[in-house]
């Protein structure tokens, strides 16, 4: 039977999907895992900003619907130009999704392999609690 210890052996699928990420990427896809009493809780991929706007087909003069506001490099707090709203993923600048379709199939995979994982290490440890 398993124990909670091998879900440990899951992340490593995680960081096999940033190699899968198309490799015209500048900057490589980083994973990061955060444990609790050594059973990982949380895994992230991490990856420059720019990309989810690559992701999204949004851009200069190509914004979504509802802008937004940010502080810029001289500390001043600018907002999406109202001309650009609505135009992403148009023009040339076309969506070109690199992380959702990745994503999307590797998931369920894993949600799967942890679902039959925790399952049999949870049976495991009932077996530790019964009187012998």
């Amino acid at each position: 039977m398993a124990s909670f210890e091998t879900l440990s052996s899951l992340v490593q699928p995680v960081e096999s999907w940033a190699q899968q990420l198309p490799g015209k990427l500048k900057y490589p896809a980083r994973t990061a895992v955060k444990k609790r009493g050594g059973i990982p809780e949380k895994i992230s991929i991490k990856f420059k900003r720019y990309l989810v706007f690559v992701e999204k087909g949004a851009g200069r003069g190509h914004g979504g619907e509802k802008g937004g506001s940010w502080i810029n490099a001289k500390g001043e707090r600018v907002r999406t130009n109202p001309n650009s709203l609505g135009k992403m993923n148009s023009g040339f600048r076309r969506a070109d999704p690199w992380f959702n379709p990745v994503i999307k199939v590797e998931v369920p995979k894993l949600a799967e392999e942890i679902a039959k994982t925790t399952a049999d290490a949870s049976l495991s440890e009932v077996g530790k609690w019964l009187i012998k």
